[in-house]
């Protein structure tokens, strides 16, 4: 977008278009002023929507070589680095390569370099969000000084050169002296990830790893079908602590409806939802943005409804009636969910099955809304930064779109939408490095991508009883503590706990930390 001062200097430009009447008239010099004082380069021209190229872009009628192009004979060198560190024949040919294609072209490609792909396309994709920020954003980087560290403008060469090429350019020097952060442009900031090159965001990077999907069926009727879901429940849980579950009971129609809920909550119109913003989460039902906005050294782009469903049930007049009656459907039957799953966990600890039912695990759930909106800038940001959850038990409802990603033996892992699952995960107070299981299980980092396309839609039940006051504390149990075994977490209420977690935001690091011993 131009303001209105270079609004006007590029109607100037404009008027100087291919067809000229007189060439007498014509005041090279004033035009390219007049375009460098835009400062908002040829991108700014296309954004007032030309439909002729300026004259002072105009090459000479006689380009030269100007179907060289069209001689297919011709291939640019590609040259192989594979092997180049560790085989001194291949380097020897790789030289010889290299030689040549200077000698004969001065210009060659080269691929298996090193750069991981991801890096690359990130690279492009930063190049491309440079250029395409608002014209005002660019401009205090506009300058014709090349001693800066960090230098925008549109043809370095402009009052120099006999015609104006088509294009927008920057330059940075970040070597042998490494520019300070503050000497780069801030188009990333905000919303910014800390993001490590080590810390891939590629998809299915390791894709011969099968996310765990556990199918319940039978498991109430049949001994031996309960003992295996009883195994891979404990095997998921100890080497993933995330897992899919299918055949649970809740039915399709009734997880569409919720999903339906949640979307129809965030697409009402402002006015309506502002009624329910608020960021005091003591409340039964609350919709922000980042409930640590003020804390997290990044926002993430997500919007948030929180609801209390239990032990205390909301009256209808406290949740909204657009998702009212879906998500006290929904929820009462994850309720039923949780049952069977904190069975499968106590017996897969090795406990009775009413072990941790017994504890209070299964009495409270918390419902979390969460809306991604389709992101112009993917890559910039995150929906959910790096965290693991604060509760017992989630159980996750995800629509097809996808981004949830787990950290599986250092690698991020994609959670793959499947048709009628829900995904659950261990949360800090149960297992997973977690307090209750003394680190048998296993707690694990996950986080959600942004995306292009969009709304993602997802709900997430955490079993948690912060909604309710209690002094219970909790801490490893004691029949899986020993002298081989001893407590590696000290006591804790929920309330400290989830105060805790509240007070330190999705900043990338355990909560769990704080309660080691």
């Amino acid at each position: 977008m131009c303001n209105l001062n270079t609004k006007k200097k590029m109607e100037v430009i404009n008027t100087n278009e291919v067809q000229v009447p007189s060439e007498a008239k014509y005041d090279r010099k004033a035009e390219l002023q007049a375009f460098d004082e835009t400062k908002a380069g040829v991108k700014g021209l296309v954004d007032t929507g030309i439909t002729k190229v300026p004259k002072l872009f105009v090459q000479p009628s006689n380009i030269e070589d100007s179907t060289i192009h069209s001689n297919k004979n011709f291939k640019v060198p590609i040259i192989d680095l594979d092997g180049i560190k560790e085989d001194p024949i291949k380097r020897k040919n790789i030289v010889q390569e290299v030689g040549q294609a200077s000698e004969t072209w001065g210009f060659f490609q080269v691929i298996n370099h090193g750069i991981p792909s991801h890096v690359l396309e990130e690279m492009k994709d930063g190049v491309i969000s440079f250029f395409e920020q608002d014209t005002e954003e660019k401009k205090q980087w506009y300058t014709r000084d090349l001693t800066k560290v960090f230098t925008f403008n549109s043809n370095f060469d402009l009052f120099g050169a006999p015609v104006t090429n088509w294009r927008d350019t920057f330059t940075a020097t970040t070597a042998p002296i490494p520019p300070k952060p503050e000497e780069l442009p801030s188009v990333c900031r905000m919303f910014v990830q800390p993001l490590k090159i080590e810390d891939p965001r590629s998809r299915n990077n390791k894709k011969f790893i099968k996310f765990p999907i556990i199918d319940l069926d039978g498991i109430m009727e049949d001994p031996i079908k309960r003992k295996n879901i009883v195994q891979e429940v404990g095997h998921a849980s100890e080497s993933w602590g995330f897992f899919q579950v299918i055949n649970h009971g809740i039915p399709s129609h009734v997880m569409d409806a919720m999903k339906d809920g949640v979307a129809s909550f965030f697409e009402q119109d402002t006015e309506v939802k502002k009624q329910w913003y608020t960021r005091d989460l003591t409340k039964e039902f609350t919709f922000n943005s980042n409930f640590d906005l003020f804390r997290t050294p990044v926002t993430n782009w997500r919007d948030t409804f929180r609801a209390t469903i239990a032990p205390i049930p909301p009256k209808p007049e406290q949740l909204p009636s657009v998702c009212r009656d879906i998500l006290l459907e929904y929820t009462n039957q994850v309720m039923n969910v949780g049952d069977t799953l904190f069975e499968l966990v106590s017996e897969a600890i090795g406990l009775e099955p009413n072990h941790l039912k017994d504890m209070g695990c299964a009495e409270g759930l918390l419902a979390i809304g969460q809306y991604y909106p389709a992101c112009p800038q993917p890559e910039l940001t995150l929906g959910t930064s790096k965290h693991a959850d604060n509760d017992f038990l989630t159980v996750l409802l995800q629509d097809n779109i996808g981004g949830l990603q787990v950290l599986h033996q250092n690698h991020w892992v994609d959670v793959p939408p499947t048709p009628g699952a829900l995904v659950v995960n261990i949360g800090d107070l149960l297992q997973a490095s977690s307090l209750i299981t003394n680190d048998k299980f296993k707690s694990v980092d996950h986080r959600v991508l942004a995306n292009k396309v969009g709304p993602r839609i997802s709900l997430a039940c955490f079993f948690m009883t912060n909604c309710v006051t209690t002094h219970r504390l909790y801490g490893p149990i004691k029949e899986l503590i020993s002298e081989q075994n001893p407590p590696k977490y000290r006591e804790t209420t929920i309330k400290e706990f989830t105060t805790y977690f509240n007070n330190k935001g999705l900043d990338g690091t355990s909560a769990l930390l704080h309660f080691r011993l």
